[in-house]
């Protein structure tokens, strides 16, 4: 649903109020360049092929999509601590999270209200954050392969199958 409420006190009268705000999915990877290239471009991609991209909505300067109920997604990445601290969001989701410090994805999941996902390859040693989290009894893991990649290409599939001998 594009439009979340939230319950909030307010400090000075202690009366719950119900904020009704759209919904905010922050995407976030380490460096910009190699979000623009990754999940920004897939999620473009998967909009166009969907037939419901519209130039028009994407702030290039912001790297935030309006959707035409009003939610919003923004790009942005994970390599300057000030802009990990300020901004909430609805929804989190960190693409390649082993690539981020622990201390970034703690910043980021404070302020987020609802949940946050996170994809990584398990390429790091078992004294990494990742491992906390995924023993997190709040935590929801699952592995995937390829197989459950619907987007991806015969020719990118021929090739992880060439591996399967070595």
């Amino acid at each position: 649903h594009p439009i979340r409420e939230r319950t909030i006190i307010d400090p000075t009268t202690h009366k719950t109020m119900i904020l009704q705000e759209p919904l905010l999915v922050s995407v976030v990877r380490k460096s910009l360049p190699v979000l623009k290239r990754s999940a920004y471009r897939d999620f473009k991609t998967i909009m166009i092929s969907m037939g419901v991209w519209n130039d028009r909505r994407m702030n290039k300067t912001d790297w935030i999509y309006t959707f035409d109920t009003g939610a919003q997604m923004e790009f942005f990445s994970a390599d300057d601590e000030q802009k990990l601290r300020g901004p909430s969001r609805h929804i989190l989701y960190v693409n390649e999270a082993n690539e981020i410090e622990e201390y970034a994805f703690s910043q980021l999941r404070m302020r987020t209200y609802e949940y946050a996902i996170v994809d990584y390859n398990p390429s790091f040693t078992p004294e990494h954050w990742l491992f906390l989290l995924i023993k997190d009894s709040r935590t929801y893991h699952f592995i995937s392969t390829y197989k459950e990649n619907i987007f991806l290409p015969q020719a990118a599939i021929d090739e992880i199958e060439s591996y399967k001998e070595t």
